[in-house]
């Protein structure tokens, strides 16, 4: 079993600048190009170009990458809107194929490389004459999951222990493929079972978007559930709330 190892240790956070920007084109050019490399969460950061002179948010490539140089996303934006077929990988391997014109999700496989277990199951009442269609998230889980995880965002109450515990994030997702609300539990031998409601507000963009479960060709309320081992440490004299994660594409500078 793979573990993200979460030794809350006094280490050194991501440096440099939270946002970085280069211009191509020449002055007075029509066409003057900026590229921005911009932190999206805790692990990743997005890189994209925009018009300098009219300076629309995104027009042009657009990557997600990890703090190891990891690309996890490959599209094309058009006046701030995702345009056409975008690629999804997870250790070097495609996992996820969406068209954005056409909102239809192309291609989707299991990721072999991600550490998240996955679930779901669908606000219906269904018999084994049902064909169900699962609910997914735009991107892949193990996007997903690095769009919203922090340990700086562990509760309070995993303050002063050593423990292996299961982390999991519960997504609630409409009938449209809306994100309604999501939390986090967690529980372990020596962890009760603690229940976080995350703010639904101010996540990163990428992160509310999912597709919706259908059953017999009917769009459904359904629920998608995140599982991922972790160890914690946080005795004291052992840091902060700063973490090393030791898997490839998520690790401290």
């Amino acid at each position: 079993m793979k573990f993200i190892m979460l030794l809350l240790l006094l280490c050194g956070i991501t440096t440099g600048a939270w946002a970085q920007e280069t211009v191509k084109g020449d002055p007075g050019s029509e066409k003057l190009i900026r590229t921005i490399r911009r932190g999206v969460s805790r692990y990743l950061w997005e890189i994209y170009e925009a018009d300098a002179y009219s300076h629309k948010d995104k027009d042009g490539l657009y990557s997600v990458e990890t703090n190891k140089k990891e690309q996890l996303v490959k599209g094309h934006y058009k006046d701030n809107k995702k345009v056409g077929v975008w690629e999804y990988y997870d250790g070097g391997v495609l996992v996820q194929q969406y068209d954005f014109s056409k909102d239809t999700l192309l291609f989707d496989t299991t990721d072999v490389n991600t550490f998240v277990a996955t679930q779901y199951s669908v606000e219906a009442i269904t018999d084994e004459t049902d064909t169900v269609l699962p609910p997914r998230k735009i991107g892949g889980v193990n996007y997903g999951f690095l769009l919203l995880f922090d340990p700086r965002d562990y509760p309070p109450d995993l303050k002063g222990i050593s423990s292996d515990v299961k982390m999991t994030y519960m997504f609630t997702i409409s009938e449209t493929g809306k994100l309604l609300k999501w939390k986090v539990m967690y529980v372990g031998p020596t962890v009760q079972e603690i229940i976080q409601e995350r703010e639904i507000n101010h996540l990163p963009a990428d992160a509310y978007e999912f597709t919706a479960a259908r059953v017999n060709g009917k769009p459904v309320r359904s629920t998608i559930v995140y599982s991922v081992p972790i160890t914690v440490d946080h005795r004291p004299g052992m840091g902060g709330s700063n973490g090393n994660v030791t898997r490839h594409s998520v690790q401290e500078n």
